[in-house]
């Protein structure tokens, strides 16, 4: 089984990003009575803080860091936000501001975002539907969204090929979309070791993740496969493939020039369990030497 995540991976999330980043920051200028201007030279700042020490800064959940807060536009809004918010001195309970943060503005502001497919991204889709691989796009965004960028996707093939073609795309790929992962989020769950230490980062890598787990779990079970018969291919390390890796999945990274160089580092211990990967045309080959893939028994 094949799990890709969608953001980032699938996507120019920088290209696409630019105006959720826009419309979240006027979002916080509207939440705290300050100008935009303001907002604006404050995240900068913010910003430039994050990326002097991005081992101590990241998107933290009931005060444990989930994720690095470097990597994409998505990730970089949430720190930002929330030191805004403690200086202004607005939503301070931790349950509404998480809700606001990742559910509603996260919500809203995706619906800006644009369509910036990452290179190869078509081909891919449209080679693991040929060969009628069990595949899914998991991601923390909603779900509807996704599958609007995949509805997209389909009717350009409809203009490119013919429209039963576009057609046959959209109805394989829809239902194979499953928004909401909730990555980040922390909780109970029985795994061992509960957190990664990785070489060059400061602070552990949280394994628990309850909600992210069912996710991939049910996938599996409605798969009757092992966790060895499991790849994921994300752009996060911390968020898409710590726990899958940690269950004994196999995992790739999809880099860009945000990725901390100690991701890279770790996963190339880590072969042949992992791969580090620099386009969307090294994800099947990959997959093709994984356990999970249908000529492979292992």
């Amino acid at each position: 089984m094949l799990v890709l995540d969608f953001d980032g991976t699938l996507t120019d999330v920088e290209q696409e990003g630019t105006p959720f980043t826009v419309g979240f920051l006027q979002d916080i200028a509207r939440l705290t009575g300050w100008t935009l201007d303001r907002v604006q030279q404050r995240a900068e700042q913010i910003a430039a803080l994050i990326a002097a020490d991005p081992g101590s800064h990241g998107w933290k959940v009931d005060g444990v860091i989930m994720a690095p807060a470097t990597v994409d536009p998505y990730l970089r809004i949430k720190p930002i936000a929330e030191m805004i918010f403690d200086e202004a001195g607005i939503y301070q309970d931790p349950d509404a501001r998480r809700e606001l943060l990742t559910g509603t503005l996260y919500s809203q502001n995706y619906q800006r975002t644009t369509m910036h497919f990452a290179n190869g991204a078509k081909d891919l889709l449209v080679a693991i539907m040929r060969q009628e691989l069990d595949c899914y796009i998991v991601t923390n965004s909603h779900t509807e969204p996704v599958q609007e960028k995949i509805r997209r996707m389909g009717m350009m093939l409809a203009d490119e090929c013919d429209t039963l073609y576009g057609a046959a795309f959209i109805n394989w790929w829809l239902p194979r979309v499953h928004g909401r992962a909730k990555k980040y989020l922390p909780g109970g769950l029985d795994v061992e070791p509960f957190e990664l230490r990785i070489p060059g980062l400061n602070r552990p890598v949280q394994l628990r993740r309850p909600h992210y787990f069912e996710v991939l779990n049910k996938l599996r079970n409605q798969h009757g496969i092992t966790w060895a018969q499991v790849t994921v291919v994300g752009d996060i390390f911390e968020l898409d493939l710590a726990l899958p890796l940690a269950l004994g999945g196999q995992v790739g990274l999809m880099v860009n020039e945000y990725t901390p160089a100690y991701e890279v580092n770790y996963l190339r211990t880590r072969t042949p369990y992992a791969e580090v990967m620099t386009g969307l045309d090294q994800v099947l080959p990959f997959y093709e030497r994984s356990p999970g893939h249908p000529r492979n028994h292992w």
